[in-house]
């Protein structure tokens, strides 16, 4: 044993006593850490983090080019899409929380709290107000319906930029199947409902 080690293991006790008596051990159940000590590591085959910023702080640009890159080479690899959609440009800036994805018709919204729908876009041209009142004011919007998914979380803005992506792009690739009704709601037909709903 070396003299830094056995100094050391005699310190060691009184440094924790130290630092015990200098703090409050009066803490609320609710608000202690609690640590799991023997958590064998060799167990463990991947560990994930919650982005809410709690434990780590992330660099949300980069990450969400990355669920992008990754997401799209998915798509092409174990999906058929085409390869074209890899040199796409997606805005990741573009979205934000609290959006709404109308999968019937490849728009994405924002709607107030009162359930009024503001701007609609659909892939990256805004629909006019007269598109607007024709889809989304004649019935009640429920969000809960599977027609709907809400941009509600940072793991979310990065679909909302790919799904705005390609509903334009596969429209392009398919000249008049557009999802938007030109001379009111029953002109989007099964094939075009089937473009909107990105598979």
């Amino acid at each position: 044993m070396s003299i830094v080690e056995g100094d050391l293991s005699k310190l060691l006790p009184a440094a924790l006593s130290l630092a015990l008596e200098n703090r409050e051990l009066d803490i609320p159940r609710q608000k202690r850490i609690y640590v799991n000590r023997n958590l064998k590591m060799q167990d463990i085959h991947l560990v994930g983090f919650d982005m809410d910023y709690t434990l780590a702080i992330y660099d949300q640009a980069e990450m969400e080019r990355l669920s992008i890159r990754l997401t799209l080479e998915k798509l092409v690899s174990k999906r058929n899409y085409p390869n074209d959609i890899l040199g796409l440009d997606y805005a990741a800036e573009w979205a934000i929380r609290g959006l709404v994805v109308d999968r019937f018709y490849g728009n994405i919204f924002k709607m107030d709290r009162h359930g009024h729908v503001g701007r609609v876009f659909h892939g990256r041209r805004m629909l006019t107000n007269a598109e607007r009142a024709e889809l989304y004011r004649r019935e009640r919007i429920r969000l809960t319906a599977p027609r709907y998914a809400q941009i509600d979380t940072l793991f979310a803005l990065a679909e909302a930029v790919m799904y705005q992506r390609l509903v334009e792009y596969l429209e392009a690739e398919r000249p008049g199947a557009s999802t938007t009704p030109r001379s009111g709601r029953t002109s989007a037909s099964a094939s075009t409902r089937r473009t909107a709903t990105i598979r």
